[in-house]
């Protein structure tokens, strides 16, 4: 498989790197040309290859992966003389894990499908180490079979992946978890406020707050009741009429050629693998930063 990716920044080259093996062949593009040639001479020998413009690394790939600031990079990217337009070919798939905009993704999945190119938005969470390990969280939007077709892509840097719906929604889950991850900030900031006021040490609180959340834990909650025993590589979503009335999907875990429509855990339209007898959570899932 034929890969171009665009970005090499701080999340982008360690996704990157896991991309730089078989059975991909990897064109990398960057902005700071030296960047790209350096990540070619870190995998020398390897099927790597450093492009000098956007439609040049794009030419012949099956997928295009872009890893950009946000959206207007993108479409920049896209629609400049010697961008991305320029050179891919219809029946690409464009994976944008920019952590973009929802409104954007819809404009640039509806151009794209005038060329018979598939697009799926794909922003990634868990922060650089997650990325160097290649333990990602990703947050999917798009055509179910698009979603399917880059799942060997996906998990080559991920290890929990949801689809989260049409074009935009991956874009969406994500926006929304930065506001419950600066709710929570918030609020905690506010509690340990109100904690000195009252005379109390803040450590004196974090630390039944960390007990708390190992408890959790521990228990299957707080990760989509997965637990730190059981971690996902895939989630269902429940579509049509079964959503309305809240009917399960099959809920695939990471266990190969495993299919069950027990143990599902249902959120806002996303199925999230749940071990078998783990309470359910009613907290809302956080993907890390």
């Amino acid at each position: 498989m034929k890969i171009a990716f665009l970005g090499l920044g701080d999340i982008g080259k360690p996704m990157a790197d896991h991309l730089a093996r078989e059975p991909f062949e990897l064109t990398v593009w960057n902005r700071t040309a030296a960047k790209a040639d350096d990540f070619v001479r870190v995998h020398n020998g390897k099927k790597v290859r450093a492009a000098k413009t956007p439609a040049n690394a794009v030419t012949g790939s099956d997928v295009v992966i872009t890893c950009l600031p946000s959206s207007v990079e993108v479409e920049e990217l896209l629609h400049r003389e010697d961008g991305i337009l320029a050179g891919i070919s219809s029946g690409a798939l464009f994976l944008d894990c920019t952590s973009g905009d929802p409104t954007a993704s819809i404009d640039i999945a509806a151009e794209l499908a005038t060329r018979g190119i598939q697009f799926v938005d794909a922003p990634v969470s868990g922060g650089t180490i997650a990325a160097i390990e290649g333990r990602l969280t990703v947050m999917c939007g798009g055509e179910r079979t698009a979603f399917d077709r880059v799942m060997p892509v996906l998990e080559a840097f991920g290890k929990k992946i949801v689809y989260c719906g049409p074009v935009g929604a991956g874009h969406t889950v994500k926006a929304v978890n930065q506001a419950l991850l600066a709710v929570h900030i918030l609020a905690t900031a506010e509690a340990l406020v109100t904690a000195a006021k009252a005379g109390v040490t803040p450590h004196i609180p974090t630390r039944f707050a960390r007990q708390g959340y190992r408890h959790r834990r521990s228990a299957g909650e707080g990760d989509g009741g997965g637990g730190a025993a059981h971690r996902t590589r895939r989630a269902t979503h429940d579509r049509g009429a079964q959503d309305a009335r809240g009917g399960g999907g099959p809920c695939r875990s990471s266990s190969p050629g495993r299919t069950s429509r027990r143990g599902g855990n249902k959120r806002a339209g996303v199925t999230v693998t749940r071990r078998k007898g783990a309470p359910p959570s009613s907290a809302p899932v956080i993907f890390p930063l």
